[in-house]
């Protein structure tokens, strides 16, 4: 409904801050409706103050209380009608008297306050609408320009967006085209450079096969040559091989075959030429049947099937074995035997052990006790008669000036007619030759002397009794330096002479004394652990014994030693030592008919059958002699004690070992020995021999001394 003219100027009025107090019921109402809505009314949250909202001001005009310029929250009136609240207007109104409207109800817990005061500083009516109107000719003028210049930024922005849209545009076309051009042309120069590097690659990858392919087929072409050329290799080594394998089986095969036949001469019974033609060598026995060879018109002597040598004895035929008649028919032989055939006497005995024999020492004496000898025979030619010259000399009747010969072949002295008429007489009969054995009696001719054989060596006056004497036992060892021309020195020599020697290393015993006369030390490719105790050599009753005692193991001819177990040695030995210490070795005996009972002795008075054993180190110019008897020494092979030197001779000496003492002889005329400070030696009269001497033989010069450790050593040789 709409408002009354007076409620619209007190409307007006109000906003004025005009305010009348005389209002009624029915003006508050319309007043209510006029202010609904209004937003330029502000109404003081603390004091409830109303004012105009130009008259706004930071605080509150009646209480001072910070006036902020929210609108006050809305509030329904009603009728879906909402309207700014709180609004104290009820004040106003409630203040004619009456009560307020239910649609200007005030806010829970608010209280009223007073009613609106109006200042005397507000404007007049006149002032309020010229400056109303100016100010909205001004705000009409501003709004004006506001508008032109909205619109001319607007149409500026316009124009500028559209420029820059232009702009944008074409810059994004020529972006475009630009980039399209660039990514054809980036297209094209990839495509070209796939293109290239496909064809480049394609080109790579075909050379590459055809590389491959070249390089496989050369591969397999090298490979194929290199497989044919290593067969071929292979084939032809393997051939060569094959040919050298059986080249060798067939030397071996060859050399075993000769080595057995020759350790089967070696063991076969064969003759000694004694005396006839061919004297001094050795003749092979045939083989043959017994039956049949009776037949013969000559007496031979055959080996049998079994190894049986026999002596087939035709009828009519006398021929002698030991001196005696060998009846006619086949007589089985044993080794020793003496036996005729023809004008030739045979000595029967295996072939090794025919050579480098020494027959038993003796010497000769006149039966008849008158001037003259006794005469020693060092198994050496010597010659018998009445001229100087002669080494048997007997000035006598009816013995002519070279009367007789005596040698000595295969261990058997003989004693052969040299006169071609004097002769030698045996038991009462005129020989030819004789077998001279101790107590044989021989009359030289039938006007001449007889002389006894007698056992052992002359009773001569040794030269120089005087010489300073040694008993080799208390030295442990000595030993024989030979030199050369040049004064180097070509062997050493070890000599003991003890009844038992022991080997091994350098070990020595709690008392610090060395446990072994004879000490062993490994060379080069000489494998061998030499133990302190290895083992042992000792004399026996027949021979020589050797034993392992421990440490390397030892082989003799191949087959190993028991530990503890003494083994004697043979004639011809080989001796291994751990796995590369070889050594040769041999023994040297003289066939002396002697009873051997009791302790074995050594020397020439103990009756024993050997002479010396003699062991050479096969790498090592070293040689270790176990002396019994006598150590001969000359040029020829069999020799115990070699001197391969100019102007030594053959049988030129002997060492001699007697009455604990050592001796030097020198037994033939045209061999001289001097010893250094003493003289040339008289042939046939032992020398006493001292340590530190110096002897010269031929060329060659032998020193005597002891033998110390280093001396052992190997490369211990010198000058």
């Amino acid at each position: 409904m709409p408002a009354s003219p007076q409620v619209e100027a007190l409307a007006e009025a109000l906003l004025d801050d005009v305010v009348s107090d005389a209002l009624d019921p029915t003006a508050r109402e319309g007043l209510a409706a006029r202010l609904r809505g209004r937003a330029d009314v502000r109404v003081c949250a603390g004091c409830g103050d109303v004012v105009l909202a130009r008259y706004g001001a930071p605080r509150c005009r009646m209480c001072g209380a910070r006036a902020e310029g929210e609108a006050a929250p809305r509030v329904d009136l009603g009728d879906g009608e909402e309207a700014r609240a709180p609004l104290v207007l009820d004040d106003l109104l409630g203040g004619a008297g009456g009560p307020a409207p239910a649609a200007f109800a005030l806010a829970p817990g608010r209280a009223p306050r007073k009613p609106v005061a109006l200042w005397d500083d507000n404007e007049d009516w006149e002032t309020r609408g010229e400056r109303l109107r100016q100010e909205a000719a001004e705000a009409a003028r501003k709004a004006k320009e506001e508008a032109e210049r909205k619109a001319r930024e607007a149409a500026e922005k316009k124009a500028r967006e559209a420029a820059e849209k232009k702009a944008r545009e074409e810059a994004e076309k020529k972006a475009r085209e630009e980039a399209e051009k660039k990514a054809r042309e980036e297209a094209e120069q990839k495509a070209r450079e796939a293109a290239e590097k496909k064809a480049r690659e394609a080109a790579e990858k075909k050379a590459r096969e055809e590389a491959e392919k070249k390089a496989r087929e050369e591969a397999e072409k090298r490979a194929r040559e290199a497989a044919e050329q290593k067969a071929r290799l292979e084939a032809e080594a393997a051939e060569k091989r094959a040919r050298e394998e059986a080249e060798a089986a067939a030397k071996f095969a060859a050399a075993e075959a000769e080595r057995a036949r020759a350790e089967a001469e070696k063991h076969r019974p064969s003759l000694g030429v004694v005396l006839g033609a061919g004297a001094g060598e050795v003749s092979r026995i045939d083989d043959g049947p017994a039956e049949g060879a009776e037949r013969a018109d000559a007496a031979s002597v055959w080996l049998r099937a079994d190894g049986t040598p026999v002596l087939v004895v035709p009828s009519g035929v006398t021929e002698l074995r030991n001196g005696r008649a060998a009846p006619s028919g086949v007589t089985a032989l044993e080794l020793g035997d003496l036996v005729t055939l023809g004008d030739a006497v045979y000595v029967l005995d295996k072939r090794s052990e025919l050579t480098g024999l020494s027959a038993p020492a003796i010497h000769f004496a006149r039966k008849d006790d008158k001037p003259g000898g006794p005469w020693p025979y060092w198994n050496e030619p010597v010659r018998l008669g009445a001229a100087s010259h002669c080494e048997l000399n007997l000035v006598d009747d009816g013995v002519a000036l070279e009367h007789a010969r005596v040698v000595t072949r295969f261990g058997r002295v003989v004693i052969e007619d040299t006169s071609k008429a004097e002769g030698l007489i045996v038991g009462g009969q005129k020989v030819k030759w004789a077998v001279l054995e101790p107590g044989r009696v021989v009359k030289v001719g039938a006007e001449g002397p007889e002389l006894v054989v007698q056992d052992g060596q002359a009773e001569l006056k040794p030269k120089l009794e005087k010489a300073a004497r040694m008993k080799p036992s208390r030295h442990v060892r000595t030993k024989l330096d030979v030199l050369a021309p040049s004064g180097e020195v070509v062997r050493r020599v070890f000599v003991f002479s003890r009844r038992e020697v022991r080997f091994g290393n350098r070990g020595r015993g709690v008392d610090g004394k060395l446990l072994n006369e004879l000490i062993i030390a490994p060379g080069p490719g000489e494998s061998a652990d030499i133990g302190e105790k290895q083992g042992g050599l000792a004399l026996t009753r027949d021979g020589l014994d050797l034993r392992r005692d421990g440490g390397a193991e030892m082989f003799l001819e191949g087959d190993p030693l028991t530990l503890g177990k003494a083994v004697p040695l043979p004639r011809q030995f080989h001796l291994q030592v751990g796995d590369g210490l070889d050594l040769e070795g041999r023994v040297f005996r003289s066939p002396a008919a002697v009873e051997r009972t009791g302790i074995p002795q050594l020397g020439m008075k103990g009756g024993h059958p050997l002479e010396c054993v003699r062991i050479d180190r096969v790498a090592v110019p070293y040689s270790y002699i176990f002396l019994v008897r006598m150590i001969r020494f000359g040029s020829e092979t069999s020799a115990p004690l070699r001197l391969a030197l100019p102007g030594v001779k053959e049988g030129h000496g002997q060492f001699i070992f007697t009455d604990g003492k050592f001796q030097i002889v020198a037994t033939r005329t045209n061999a001289p020995i001097e010893v250094v400070g003493v003289g040339e030696l008289e042939p046939g009269v032992p020398t006493n021999l001292a340590i530190d001497t110096e002897i010269k033989i031929g060329q060659a010069t032998v020193r005597f001394t002891v033998a110390e450790d280093g001396d052992f050593d190997v490369g211990a040789l010198g000058g």
